[in-house]
């Protein structure tokens, strides 16, 4: 089955709010980490992707786009 970035989060705290109100809706979904290293100036930018299979994209974002609301 096939899964889209429905959102891109730097901070993990802000990732895991998102997917518990989607598993509060039902809305299955995972969490991907990509780690940025760039040198010099040594920046680690971490990149948390939010994953939902395609045919809950249009709910999912639905959702967040409620609680952004909020």
């Amino acid at each position: 089955m096939e899964t889209t970035v429905i959102k891109t989060f730097n901070d993990s705290f802000e990732a895991n709010l998102a997917l518990a109100k989607l598993a509060e809706n039902g809305i299955s979904a995972v969490l991907e980490h990509d780690t940025v290293m760039i040198n010099p100036g040594n920046i680690n930018n971490q990149f948390i992707q939010l994953k939902v299979m395609n045919y809950d994209v249009e709910k999912a974002v639905l959702v967040l786009d409620m609680v952004e609301m909020e």
